[in-house]
């Protein structure tokens, strides 16, 4: 029940603002990607308090759409855990506009941001909405492709929110591009990380996945993260 004693009442249509429900985009990516692969969702209050063990998954994507330094994009007990998953040989895509601006350009988590997830925080925006693909990197095959500048809708049931400030990326030691920036002031906008002696293998975009505004190269996209992952659907067991 809202009360009000304004003469003037707007009525707004969550789905055309930011609805932030935006797991719906990496079901459907995985589930066009890998048809098959389960998939749990759930929130990094459940992470933190203990209810979901990350131990029990082999890969986890994590995003954080335009979270940043306010809402503590990634705190210590979820740095930990996190960095305890890869260590444990999960394999992490974790995405957002501000985790490199939060934890590294604002140091808070500037030794994890840099030696557990592989980059360096260059700068709050390359001032442009397309990516391309490094040439040597997983996406290595893909053409350029747009992140939302919050103009298009994709149909009635949700607004990909504008992308005003995505961080730009310096791969670091034992990482590389995976995506650079395209016109604007340029710059790498994703690094993957090979895990060795056990740990995981490591995506993460200066960009929130969600808003890639071709549903279709959101899947290709996310194909190309699975692969490698080397994460395949489970075999079905043949009848006897």
């Amino acid at each position: 029940l809202f009360l009000s004693t304004s003469t003037t009442t707007d009525h707004v249509w969550s789905r055309f603002n930011n609805s932030r429900d935006y797991s719906v985009q990496v079901h459907e990516a995985i589930h066009a990607a890998r048809p098959g692969i389960h998939v749990d969702s759930t929130s990094n209050e459940a992470v933190i308090n203990g209810t979901i063990d990350l131990a029990n998954y082999d890969s986890v994507v994590w995003i954080l759409g335009r979270e940043s330094t306010a809402d503590d994009t990634l705190d210590s007990t979820e740095q930990t855990l996190v960095g305890q998953f890869l260590a444990g040989g999960g394999n992490l895509l974790i995405t957002g506009s501000e985790l490199g601006y939060d934890l590294d350009g604002q140091n808070n988590g500037r030794s994890f941001f840099r030696n557990t997830l592989g980059a360096s925080y260059v700068a709050d925006s390359a001032n442009t909405h397309t990516i391309a693909a490094a040439s040597s990197g997983i996406f290595a095959s893909l053409p350029d492709f747009n992140i939302s500048d919050g103009t298009v809708f994709s149909s009635l049931d949700g607004q990909l929110y504008d992308v005003s400030s995505a961080d730009v990326l310096s791969p670091g030691t034992g990482a590389q591009a995976a995506l650079n920036y395209s016109g604007g002031s340029g710059g790498v906008a994703a690094v993957q990380k090979e895990g060795t002696a056990g740990q995981g293998n490591l995506v993460m975009f200066g960009f929130p996945f969600e808003t890639i505004v071709d549903p279709s190269l959101r899947s290709t996209v996310m194909d190309n993260v699975l692969e490698f992952f080397n994460l395949s659907p489970p075999e079905l067991a043949e009848s006897p």
